[in-house]
């Protein structure tokens, strides 16, 4: 099965990287209108940086919705780190991930 045809899938949540300033942001991918509520980025230091959503691709230009919703910047140089999302209240997000 491929991504987008579970039901139960909202979409596609990557911790994306910056190597030469050292710095992280979460970005989510979705298809339709989904029930995520918060997208966000943490390093083992006990940082985060989140961003709410409201209902990310609830409405778009001429009924193509926009796919994509990024979470600020945190830097996390020589530290593990993860992309998270916050669905009805639940953490869901990606593996921690070392950034030399």
């Amino acid at each position: 099965m491929s991504w987008g045809q579970n039901p139960d899938e909202v979409g596609i949540v990557e911790l994306r990287s910056s190597d030469s300033c050292g710095t992280v942001w979460g970005r989510i991918n979705t298809r339709e209108a989904t029930d995520v509520q918060i997208i966000g980025v943490e390093h083992n230091g006990n940082y985060r940086q989140e961003r709410v959503v409201s209902r990310v691709n609830a409405s778009g230009f001429h009924n193509t919705p926009p796919i994509y919703a990024y979470s600020p910047m945190a830097y996390a140089r020589g530290h593990e780190a993860r992309a998270y999302v916050k669905v009805n209240g639940e953490d869901k997000g990606t593996y921690w991930t070392y950034r030399g």
